[in-house]
């Protein structure tokens, strides 16, 4: 599985498998969430006992407000990242996924998580993580 970030020798990392949505709206946009910090693909960590699919359900009822339909499961690839919020290093196993946006419920629950749409290859360019930017290239067929 490919990998991304700078893993260190000697580092305990937590483990956390995680799935992540590719959704492009009828003009190929894709949607991406917004925080003061970052820029990313909808989606996040499986609670225990959780399957990927349905935290992928959950992660985008979270951050964006909206039901959504997964479809296939196109790559996964390996984050390695560094939490200082909780102080942690983190090794993110992410799924990505096919998916559709469709009912809107409300606003998002995460506060401060704001629903953006950019081009495959804007996003490619402007999303936080290196295993985002890589499953949009991915999905597009996008050359580095």
């Amino acid at each position: 599985m490919i990998e991304f970030g700078l893993r260190i020798n000697g580092v305990s990392y937590v483990e956390r498998l995680c799935a992540y949505a590719v959704t492009p709206d009828a003009s190929n946009a894709i949607a991406v969430v917004r925080t003061a910090k970052a820029i990313l693909l909808p989606g996040g960590g499986a609670d225990p006992g959780e399957g990927l699919e349905e935290a992928l359900r959950r992660e985008i009822i979270e951050e964006l407000g909206y039901e959504s339909v997964i479809g296939d499961e196109f790559g996964a690839a390996v984050q390695y990242q560094y939490d200082s919020k909780h102080r942690a290093y983190y090794r993110k196993t992410g799924h990505f996924f096919r998916a559709a946006l469709t009912k809107k419920l409300g606003a998002p629950v995460e506060k401060h998580h704001a629903l953006m749409w950019l081009s495959p290859q804007d996003a490619a360019k402007n999303l936080s993580w290196e295993f985002h930017a890589w499953a949009i290239r991915q999905a597009f067929h996008i050359a580095e």
